[in-house]
């Protein structure tokens, strides 16, 4: 009898075990695309017990590329800065060259250890400035040289950025942050993250104010009120034409 009662309180503990439910885990998900811009974001967080509070860390990947309009704006306020002031310009062109005439193919020196795509992309600018300087006249200089103000401006920049926030839990599936401002602009930032299936997420990040008082944050204002959508998708490629990429901190 005494073994039929261990047996029994063995199974009862099995079955108990069975159907304790498991913890649920921190929201987490990764390189999920934005839906309007050429963008994804991973966002990290840690929590305990009902997740009622969690904190955050987000990385942020963007892929920016200018506009057609906006290139051709480039190389128009270029040459038209150049022709306001027709002897700056040329003795600029004067120092390249001369200092090429002594650099020349030795500009390349010290650069084996750089990656294939580096080096073709200095062999590039070499040819260039090559030409540049054996251009016959100043107009052709010139030409050359708005050629390679165009050039930039069809660079791909890529911007990667970090930030934290601690989340609040709203609904069974809902966080969001406390705005407040941070940062040397002030910003007030909402965020929401909604998971709507196992591996399914939403997160939305609307500026809602800026400090534009300070001039290196009037660019921020453009995008206050414009919520700025992340939500997972299978289609996450992008379509850009990138012949020269850049990467930059902001």
């Amino acid at each position: 009898m005494r073994h039929l009662i261990a047996l029994v309180l063995a199974l009862l503990a099995a079955r108990s075990n069975a159907a304790a439910p498991k913890p649920e885990a921190p929201p987490l998900f990764v390189n999920i695309p934005a839906v309007a811009e050429n963008a994804w974001l991973t966002m990290d967080c840690t929590g305990t017990g009902s997740l009622q509070t969690v904190r955050c860390r987000f990385t942020q990947i963007r892929v920016h590329r200018k506009s057609p309009e906006e290139v051709a704006a480039a190389v128009a306020a270029a040459k038209a800065e150049f022709q306001s002031k027709p002897d700056e310009p040329n003795k600029l062109l004067e120092e390249v060259c001369s200092e090429w005439n002594i650099i020349g193919d030795g500009y390349l020196t010290g650069t084996e250890e750089w990656s294939a795509a580096r080096q073709r992309t200095r062999a590039l600018a070499i040819q260039r400035i090559a030409k540049m300087c054996g251009c016959p006249d100043d107009a052709c200089r010139l030409d050359y040289f708005l050629t390679e103000v165009g050039d930039a401006a069809k660079a791909c920049r890529i911007i990667s950025t970090q930030f934290e926030a601690t989340l609040k839990r709203v609904g069974k599936n809902k966080w969001i942050n406390e705005p407040k401002p941070v940062g040397a602009c002030n910003a007030v930032t909402a965020m929401v993250a909604e998971k709507a299936g196992d591996n399914s997420w939403t997160f939305t990040q609307t500026r809602l104010t800026v400090d534009t008082e300070i001039p290196l944050c009037v660019g921020m204002a453009r995008n206050v009120n414009q919520p700025f959508v992340f939500k997972t998708d299978p289609n996450v490629d992008i379509s850009l034409d990138c012949s020269t990429i850049r990467a930059d901190i902001l």
